[in-house]
């Protein structure tokens, strides 16, 4: 089947609007984007993110975030992969519309090293907002009381 079948198949099956959706779809996760290039979109006027390998220009939906524009705003232009998954899980990036999605980043590429919050985006999320931390081991039971491996007998009075 040659690209033109392909097509013609694929719009016969998704319609016109589904075959556009599906190629643009295919363009954006095969285009390539170097982590200099996300770092440039650092405003919240420009905000690119990396989340999970995939790049994001997340400018419009910040806007509309529901716990603030602020908590993605502040990690424009870097990977923040790390905050996001505090609070949730990859999964939801399914459910992000893909006009958002730019492209894959470019593993073989180097943040600029200018700035150290660029490879730390963590440290820019506000404290006051982050979830909490999970414990590092489950929770422990209070220790039992110990009990002695005799029972005490108490003494038999003295006589006088």
């Amino acid at each position: 089947m040659d690209e033109k079948e392909l097509m013609d198949y694929v719009t016969s099956e998704f319609g016109e609007d589904g075959a556009t959706a599906i190629v643009e779809s295919a363009t954006k996760q095969s285009k390539i984007v170097s982590a200099s290039e996300v770092a440039q979109h650092n405003r919240p006027d420009d905000c690119w993110m990396v989340l999970h390998g995939m790049v994001y220009d997340l400018t419009d939906f910040a806007k509309g975030h529901l716990g603030g524009s602020q908590l993605i705003t502040n990690l424009a232009g870097t990977d923040g992969t790390q905050a996001f998954s505090r609070v949730h899980r990859e999964s939801i990036l399914r459910g992000l519309d893909a006009r958002y999605q730019i492209g894959q980043l470019d593993v073989n590429s180097h943040w600029p090293t200018s700035s150290s919050q660029r490879q730390c985006p963590a440290a820019r999320v506000s404290h006051s907002v982050q979830a909490p931390a999970r414990p590092a081991s489950p929770p422990q039971a209070p220790p039992l009381p110990v009990k002695p491996a005799v029972p005490s007998i108490p003494a038999p009075p003295r006589k006088r």
